[in-house]
């Protein structure tokens, strides 16, 4: 079934058969070739041979996986979380964005002045004000008459 897929994507253009590669060093000095690592994934085995594509694709496939966990890492999520997002991650899948928004707050706090802090904190309390008050109304049942 994949097979089937790579090919209806090459037939649409989707997948090149030769790929352009550039490397470059720290010097400046640079090259760039043309390879072709085939139009499908039957093409890339019989070129490359099953265990080569498998390896490549593992290889590649933990690498992402790891930036993947140092993301949600980084978002300080727990070890649970993490398994628990994990357990539903895909290679070359683009994931949610997981974000810490209190560390998001203190970067672009680290940048303010002290008076735009301040009324930051005052806005912040202002909020919680305005959220403490919506929860308390849905959490107070009505009178009963009777």
């Amino acid at each position: 079934m994949v097979i089937k897929e790579l090919t209806k994507a090459n037939q649409k253009g989707g997948i090149m058969p030769e790929k352009t590669v550039s490397a470059k060093l720290g010097s400046g000095e640079s090259a760039t070739v043309t390879y072709n690592f085939g139009d499908s994934l039957e093409d890339a085995v019989e070129r490359f041979g099953g265990e080569v594509v498998m390896s490549t694709f593992l290889a590649s496939a933990v690498i992402s996986l790891q930036g993947y966990i140092r993301r949600l890492l980084t978002a300080k999520k727990s070890p649970e979380e993490i398994a628990a997002s994990v357990a539903t991650w895909k290679p070359g899948v683009k994931m949610v964005k997981t974000s810490d928004p209190v560390a998001a707050l203190m970067k672009k706090a680290a940048k303010m002045t002290p008076e735009a802090i301040e009324a930051l904190i005052v806005t912040l309390r202002k909020r919680k004000q305005e959220l403490t008050e919506v929860s308390n109304e849905r959490t107070v049942a009505p009178s009963k008459k009777k």
